[in-house]
C-alpha cells in the first residue's frame, strides 16, 4: 500500500471523502450549468460524484491503475461507505459522467497551490512521455491513431503523447497540459506561466531559447534552463541551486508512473486516456495535501 501512516485505512478513506465532498459543494453552483439534462426515464445514479472520485483516488493510492481492478477491489473488500456500488458497467459510466467534477476539483487544487506561492516563486517544469503502445506496433492499435505520434527522447523512440507538468519547490502541482509527442516543450512555456506575475521557471535543455527567455523576462519571469558541464563556472550559485530543484518535477513523474500507473496500453476509447491521467494527477495532489 502506498499510504504509510499510523491511522487506519478507514480513517484515511473518510478524510479523503470529506475533502473531495467539501470541494464539490463549493464548486456546485459553477458545475450545474455544464451538465446536460438527464432523461427521467433512466433513473437516478446510485453513486454521487464525491463517492466516485473517492473510489478512483483511493484505488490510485493503492496502486490499482485500472478501473476494473479498482472496482473488483471494492467488491472484494467491501467498505460501509459505498453500500450501493452497483454493476461494473454502471461504475464505468459513472466515472465518465463525473469527468466534469474531476476536472473542476483538480483545477481548484491547482488554483490553491498557485495562490500559496510567495512573491517570487521558483517552479520546475518538464515533460514526460505517455506511451500508448510499443513503438514497434504503431500500426496495430487504432484507438489513438488520429492523435498519437512517434517521437524520440534520451531513452529512444516512443509512440504516444507528452504530459507537461509544472510544480513548486515542495512538489505541489501548479499546472499541466497534454499534447502530442511532437510538440516542442518551449511552446508550453507561455500557457503554463500565464498565472505567474514574476518568479523563476527551471527547465532542462529542451527549454533553451533566447527569444522565449526575453519574452518571459518582459513579464518579470526568468527562465533558468539546464547548462552544460563546461558552463558551470559561468552560472551563479543561485542559478545552480535553482537547477537542483528540477528533481521535484521528476518526483511527480515517478509517482504517477510507478505508484499510480499513469502509463497504460489498454485504453479502449480515446477519452479514457485524459480521464485516467486526470485521476492520477488528482491522486498525486491529494496525496501531497493530505498524506505527505
Amino acid at each position: 500500500m502506498l499510504i504509510q501512516e499510523k491511522r487506519s485505512g478507514a480513517d484515511t478513506l473518510l478524510k479523503l471523502y470529506v475533502t473531495i465532498d467539501e470541494d464539490l459543494k463549493a464548486l456546485r453552483p459553477h458545475l450545474q450549468a455544464k451538465h446536460l439534462p438527464r432523461d427521467p426515464r433512466g433513473g437516478a445514479p446510485h453513486l454521487r460524484a464525491a463517492e466516485i472520485l473517492t473510489i478512483l483516488v483511493w484505488g490510485a493510492w493503492r496502486g490499482l491503475g485500472d478501473k476494473a481492478k479498482v472496482y473488483f477491489h471494492m467488491r472484494t473488500y467491501p467498505h460501509p461507505e459505498f453500500p450501493e456500488l452497483g454493476a461494473y458497467r454502471k461504475f464505468v459510466e459513472a466515472t465518465n459522467r463525473y469527468s466534469v467534477e474531476l476536472r473542476a476539483v483538480l483545477a481548484l487544487m491547482l488554483h490553491r497551490n498557485r495562490q500559496a506561492q510567495g512573491a517570487h516563486p521558483i517552479v520546475p517544469q518538464d515533460s514526460t512521455a505517455i506511451e500508448v503502445c510499443h513503438v514497434a506496433r504503431v500500426r496495430q492499435p487504432r484507438t489513438f491513431r488520429d492523435w498519437a505520434r512517434k517521437s524520440k527522447n534520451g531513452m529512444g523512440w516512443w509512440y504516444g503523447f507528452k504530459l507537461h507538468v509544472q510544480c513548486d519547490e515542495a512538489g505541489r502541482l501548479c499546472g499541466f497540459d497534454l499534447t502530442t509527442a511532437t510538440v516542442d516543450d518551449r511552446k508550453l512555456l507561455d500557457p503554463l506561466t500565464q498565472w505567474m506575475k514574476d518568479g523563476i521557471v527551471v527547465g532542462d535543455g529542451g527549454y533553451l531559447s533566447q527569444a522565449k527567455a526575453k519574452a518571459l523576462a518582459q513579464r518579470g519571469v526568468y527562465l533558468f534552463p539546464s547548462i552544460r558541464k563546461n558552463m558551470r563556472y559561468v552560472a551563479s550559485q543561485f542559478q545552480l541551486a535553482c537547477l537542483i530543484l528540477r528533481h521535484r518535477v521528476e518526483e511527480v513523474f515517478e509517482f504517477m508512473k510507478g505508484a499510480f500507473g499513469a502509463i497504460r496500453t489498454t485504453h479502449r476509447a480515446a477519452y479514457a486516456l485524459p480521464i485516467h491521467l486526470l485521476c492520477c494527477l488528482l491522486a498525486y495532489s491529494l496525496f501531497k495535501s493530505l498524506i505527505a
